[in-house]
């Protein structure tokens, strides 16, 4: 018996000893790869397209955390800033979770030199009071346990009119 494959399953091949059943089963291969394709990465857990992230999210909050310690790092403020409101999120898988954010800022009483622990830092009055929007890009790679911060554009906010924390 001449064996044409029809279909071919992790359990093994579906055969038939007929070529006319072959050619009817052919143009049934192509929607079935291209199918695979679309649906296999959304079934295995995949996020291809970006989606909302709940701003209570561990992984949301330590890629927060990162992108704010860079942004401490290169900002020529003397003065250290940390989130007060995460106003939106999405993540995305591309290579690992890419978490894309806009963040609210608040300028602290804290000094860059001084600071050990940015949450006991306390937000600054609202009269010398500070605040930036930030738009940060962070990709994790969590195999290797790694962040980078692939994006960071910051403002001060529309009602602060002007402000001094300058990237380098």
């Amino acid at each position: 018996m001449k064996c044409y494959i029809l279909k071919a399953r992790m359990t093994g091949l579906l055969c038939t000893d007929s070529p006319e059943a072959r050619g009817t089963m052919a143009g049934w291969r192509r929607p079935s790869v291209l199918f695979l394709i679309a649906v296999l990465p959304v079934a295995a857990g995949f996020i291809i397209f970006p989606q909302n992230v709940n701003s209570s999210s561990f992984s949301l909050k330590s890629s927060a955390d990162f992108a704010v310690e860079s942004f401490n790092y290169f900002s020529r403020d003397e003065y250290l800033y940390k989130i007060t409101k995460i106003v939106s999120s999405k993540t995305q898988i591309v290579g690992g979770p890419q978490y894309t954010m806009i963040v609210e800022l608040g300028k602290t009483k804290c000094m860059k030199e001084e600071a050990s622990n940015l949450e006991s830092c306390v937000l600054q009055s609202s009269g010398e009071a500070q605040r930036v929007l930030c738009d940060f890009v962070v990709l994790t790679v969590p195999w290797r346990d790694e962040k980078r911060l692939l994006h960071s554009q910051c403002k001060p906010t529309a009602q602060e009119g002007k402000g001094n924390a300058v990237l380098k």
